[in-house]
């Protein structure tokens, strides 16, 4: 949920349709659309109550889980607590009521007109997801009042006020989930509201609840498959090879989800927890790529493999070299540090080799017999290095020259990568 949110987090539906069943506990989710605009969920919660502190928390506590990302959309119903609530924790986010929404509950306050004229339905579906120009809202607004008397009704007085809120002719220079998009929101909000009902325990409904996530992970990667083997009708008939991008944002097309190491990283700096998150997130998104291609191949997976075996080789090295730095300062005099001083503009130059290219990297992580070949102490080696005996089962490796390297004699110990999967 959280690698989805990276992707598609700028606009998020807060889906209340839930939240005030009278038989259990409201239950808020945060869906937006993905590339395929299918449905996607980026987190769900149960509340105390249905309270503006309730739902501060809730929206809080939601990009606090994001590693402190905020939507610049949010899309919600017209009630003042979750609207309130959502000013009040993201004053920077444009606001908008979906429109799905606000047409249905129309509907219910219209009620005595849908069953006085045939046609009121049909001309109010219209005007609100039929035009796409302000002036063509605006006729057919007053061209449906004016044929069904509506002129001086409330709640359509009302609505006509908040206009810029939810029509589709005022969302032109911002970002709206349409009606096919809404829509799906709802479909999923029905398939969750049959297991919150007092029969059923919390156990059984998250059940659900992550079995109607795994489906749409799996429609989406049936979507990613289908596009890869087929392109537009009209690029094949125009000659057309590539769409120029300023035509189309980035998170509509197939390459949504990549992207390169280094591009874009806004780590928080008040946080170490938030940096941690932040890295991890944005490793896990090149991470799954890699395997994703490269399990197309024979070739190409033996390789990813043995590379990934050298990254973590070399990441664990790095790691404990940090861990021995700390231990040192912490528990060595000035005097002791002398002597185990490192020229660290050697090591950084060697540690920005390894990521220009596989050659650097094969000269970086020293193999069994490198390891070897070296003494405790070795003398007149450039830098001024002079190492101390190492405790038993400590492992240093650290390159100080072309091929000089120190380890103690004891068997490299085996390397065990771990992976958590985070969701929220």
């Amino acid at each position: 949920m959280i690698v989805e949110y990276g992707h598609f987090g700028d606009v998020v539906c807060l889906d209340t349709s839930c939240a005030r069943n009278a038989n259990s506990r409201p239950f808020v989710q945060f869906v937006g659309l993905n590339n395929h605009r299918q449905a996607v969920t980026f987190g769900a919660a149960f509340l105390y109550d249905d309270s503006v502190n309730s739902f501060k928390w809730l929206v809080r506590t939601f990009v606090e889980a994001m590693s402190g990302k905020k939507p610049k959309f949010v899309l919600s119903d017209q009630d003042a607590t979750v609207v309130q609530a959502i000013h009040a924790v993201l004053p920077e986010t444009s606001h908008c009521i979906c429109a799905w929404q606000m047409y249905l509950i129309a509907l219910k306050h219209l009620r005595h007109v849908v069953n006085e004229y045939d046609s009121f339905t049909g001309d109010f579906r219209n005007c609100i997801f039929g035009h796409e120009q302000e002036e063509d809202f605006i006729q057919a607004w007053d061209f449906m009042l004016e044929k069904h008397g509506l002129r001086h009704n409330a709640w359509l007085r009302w609505m006509f006020r908040e206009k810029e809120k939810w029509a589709v002719a005022y969302g032109r220079n911002a970002f709206f989930i349409e009606r096919n998009g809404t829509h799906l929101v709802e479909l999923m909000s029905d398939r969750l509201r049959s297991y919150l009902g007092p029969d059923i325990d919390m156990l059984q409904f998250f059940k659900h609840f992550e079995s109607v996530v795994n489906e749409q992970r799996y429609r989406e990667l049936e979507s990613t498959l289908d596009m890869g083997r087929q392109a537009p009708v009209l690029m094949a008939n125009a000659n057309i090879k590539v769409v120029p991008s300023y035509y189309i944002l980035r998170r509509w097309t197939k390459d949504a989800r990549i992207l390169p190491v280094g591009e874009s990283h806004s780590y928080p700096e008040d946080d170490n927890r938030k940096i941690v998150a932040t890295r991890y997130k944005d490793l896990c998104r090149n991470i799954i790529k890699i395997s994703a291609r490269a399990a197309e191949s024979d070739t190409a997976f033996e390789f990813a493999a043995r590379q990934l075996d050298e990254v973590m080789q070399g990441v664990e090295r790095i790691l404990h070299f940090n861990s021995f730095e700390e231990a040192k300062g912490t528990c060595a005099s000035d005097n002791e540090l002398a002597d185990a001083d490192l020229d660290r503009n050697d090591f950084e130059g060697q540690g920005v080799d390894v990521l220009k290219g596989t050659t650097e990297t094969e000269n970086m992580v020293p193999n069994k017999d490198q390891l070897n070949h070296c003494d405790d102490q070795i003398p007149g080696v450039s830098g001024g290095l002079a190492v101390r005996p190492s405790p038993p089962e400590t492992v240093l490796s650290v390159a100080c020259g072309p091929s000089t390297y120190i380890s103690s004699p004891s068997p490299t110990p085996s390397l065990e990568f771990t992976y958590s999967r985070l969701d929220w």
